[in-house]
């Protein structure tokens, strides 16, 4: 979660009208009055956000189910995938996450040929979408 604030996000019209006026009349007194401000510059209000982190190698979870349909895990990864699957599902729980679907959560497999090497194959990520 971040907190930013731009002049492109959605704010009110009053906020934007009222930051308006404030950087107009210091920029009219620090004119005339030698850089003298009456507001002092606090832009406009922060917004909460979510921080966001391009991810390569990974698939939809929609695409990665229909593989694993067809090519199903070994066992091992397949618990670890259902005990992912389900950390997921308490996130979405805590954070009141009502909208979640196979379509904005990824997931990360690499089948490797060592058997302990297979278990930290599997990744799942979230991807939110607001």
């Amino acid at each position: 979660v971040v907190r930013l604030a731009a002049d492109s996000f959605n704010y009110p019209a009053y906020k934007r009208r009222w930051m308006t006026a404030k950087r107009e009349i210091n920029e009219r007194v620090s004119a005339q009055f030698h850089g003298r401000r009456v507001f002092q510059p606090q832009g406009l209000p922060t917004k909460i956000g979510s921080f966001q982190l391009f991810v390569e190698g990974y698939k939809d979870a929609d695409t990665f189910l229909r593989q694993i349909d067809r090519e199903p895990l070994i066992e091992d990864v397949s618990q670890q995938f259902q005990r992912q699957f389900e950390r997921l599902v308490v996130l979405d729980y805590i954070i009141r996450n009502t909208d979640r679907n196979n379509s904005n959560w990824l997931v990360k497999y690499n089948r490797l040929d060592n058997e302990r090497d297979k278990l930290s194959g599997l990744q799942v990520q979230v991807k939110h979408e607001y």
